[in-house]
């Protein structure tokens, strides 16, 4: 699961078997929603997910190829396609193509350590761009009680509710 606007990495789970795309939706509602403290509104959704049996209540399920939009969801709907590229980075540029670690345990930690070097590099390009200064970087380094990826979405991105995503991301491999 990635943001709309600047597709960053919310929620990966490793599923295994070959379950109904539809019926995976709402574990991954639930992820995102305990990792970042933000339940989402919409949610723009391939045709795999057709059928409202599986949609949580409460959440406009926007699925690609329906009819009736209007132009807003339209735009968000489109935005679908920009998560094709994201999975095929994660195959190609971090190790989410093939898996070496054992078991169905292996299997959950690849998909989360595939995430977070995806958002890890898009952090760091973030933190390299030209708008930075040097004594913004350094302000971000000396800041106590912080890391410098929880300082540098602060400065970077106008959405409050990544820095909870990434704080949580850098918890849950902590933990692991």
């Amino acid at each position: 699961m990635t943001t709309s606007a600047s597709n960053w990495i919310v929620g990966t789970a490793a599923v295994h078997g070959n379950p109904y795309d539809g019926s995976t939706l709402s574990d991954a509602i639930a992820q995102t929603h305990r990792l970042s403290g933000v339940l989402p509104k919409q949610v723009a959704v391939d045709r795999g997910f057709r059928g409202s049996k599986h949609h949580p209540e409460g959440l406009q399920v926007l699925v690609a190829g329906a009819r009736k939009f209007k132009e807003v969801l339209k735009r968000l709907a489109k935005r679908r396609s920009a998560i094709e590229p994201v999975i095929g980075h994660l195959k190609h540029d971090h190790a989410l193509k093939r898996n070496f670690l054992k078991g169905k345990q292996g299997d959950c930690i690849n998909a989360l350590m595939a995430a977070y070097g995806f958002n890890l590099r898009k952090l760091c390009r973030c933190l390299s761009d030209d708008s930075f200064s040097r004594s913004s970087v350094l302000s971000i380094l000396c800041f106590s009680g912080t890391t410098i990826y929880r300082s540098g979405l602060v400065i970077r991105v106008r959405q409050p509710n990544l820095l909870n995503i990434v704080n949580r991301l850098s918890l849950v491999v902590q933990l692991l």
